[in-house]
C-alpha cells in the first residue's frame, strides 16, 4: 500500500493507493466485474442493464441470460409448459409446441368425418387442438 499503487478490487476492501477510498469508492479501481440487473429476482439478469462493480450490487446478478426480466417464472432455468399465451418460459426461443421440451401436452384424436368423435388410431400430442 502506497500512493503509487493501483487500487484493485479485493475481498478486504483495502485502500491500496492510499487515496482514502477503496474498491468501488475509488474511481480508479481496476478489476471490476460486469453485473446484470435482476428486476424479477430469479437469479437471471437483463443483458441491457449493467453495473460495473467490485462486488455484486443489490438487485444484480452475474448471469445475463434472462429473456424477460419482468417475470420470475420466465428464465433459462424454467420448464417450458403449455399455456394459453404461448409464452417461451425457458428462454429457448421457442414456445409451447415449437419447443421439444414442453410439458403439459394433451393427446388429440383425428376426427376425419367431423362428427365430434376422434379415431383412436390417429393421435397427436400437442398443447392445443
Amino acid at each position: 500500500m502506497n500512493p503509487g499503487a493501483t487500487e484493485e478490487c479485493d475481498p478486504l476492501d483495502v485502500d491500496e493507493d492510499c487515496s482514502g477510498a477503496a474498491d468501488d469508492a475509488d474511481a480508479g479501481v481496476t478489476g471490476r466485474s460486469t453485473w446484470y440487473a435482476d428486476s424479477d429476482g430469479d437469479s437471471y439478469g437483463n443483458a441491457a442493464v449493467t453495473s460495473l462493480a467490485c462486488t455484486v450490487p443489490a438487485g444484480y446478478t452475474s448471469d445475463s441470460a434472462d429473456c424477460n426480466d419482468a417475470a420470475a417464472a420466465v428464465n433459462p432455468g424454467a420448464t417450458e409448459v403449455c399455456d394459453p399465451l404461448d409464452v417461451d418460459e425457458d428462454c429457448s426461443g421457442a414456445a409451447d409446441d415449437a419447443d421439444a421440451g414442453v410439458t403439459g401436452r394433451s393427446t388429440w384424436y383425428a376426427d376425419g368425418d367431423g362428427d365430434g368423435y376422434g379415431y383412436l388410431a390417429t393421435t397427436s400430442l400437442a398443447c392445443t387442438v
